[in-house]
C-alpha cells in the first residue's frame, strides 16, 4: 500500500468508513475485500488495491482468523468442556471446525506465498483475430 498512491489517497479520504466496516464484520480483510470490489464503479469501494496487493496482505487474514478469532473460540469450547464435565455432539462439531479452520487459513497463506514469501504482479495479454473463413476455402 505504501507504492500505491491511489490506495493511499483512499485511505485518508475514507478512513472513518473502513474502520466501520472492520468493527461491524470483525475483520480487517473482509472489510478490505469490500473496499476493494469496486462495485457498480463506486470510487467509495475502490481502494485502487490490486488482487495480487490484496494477497499480499494476507498476513492479516490469518492473523485475525487464527488468533483473534478461532483460537479464542477453541479456548471457550475446551472451558464448556471442563465445565460441563463432557463432549457433546456441538462442542465435537464446532471443535472440529475451528480446527478445519485454522489449517486451511495456515495452507492458504503458505500456498499462496513463494519461497522468498513475496508475491509478483504477474500480467497476462490475451488476443483475439477473427479468421477470414473465405480467404482459406479458396
Amino acid at each position: 500500500i505504501k507504492r500505491n498512491v491511489s490506495a493511499r489517497a483512499w485511505f485518508e479520504t475514507y478512513q472513518t468508513l473502513f474502520i466501520i466496516l472492520v468493527v461491524l464484520s470483525g475483520g480487517c480483510y473482509p472489510s478490505l475485500n469490500l473496499v476493494s470490489a469496486n462495485i457498480f464503479g463506486f470510487a467509495i469501494l475502490n481502494t485502487g488495491l490490486s488482487r495480487f496487493e490484496l494477497s499480499g496482505l494476507s498476513d492479516i487474514r490469518v492473523i485475525t482468523t487464527v488468533v483473534t478469532e478461532n483460537g479464542p473460540q477453541l479456548l471457550v469450547q475446551i472451558m464448556y468442556s471442563f465445565s460441563v464435565q463432557s463432549l457433546t455432539q456441538n462442542t465435537i462439531l464446532a471443535f472440529t471446525t475451528s480446527i478445519m479452520s485454522i489449517v486451511a487459513s495456515v495452507l492458504n497463506y503458505f500456498i499462496n506465498k513463494d519461497k522468498d514469501g513475496s508475491v509478483y504482479d504477474v500480467f497476462y495479454y490475451l488476443e483475439f483475430k477473427k479468421k477470414d473463413l473465405r480467404a482459406e476455402e479458396e
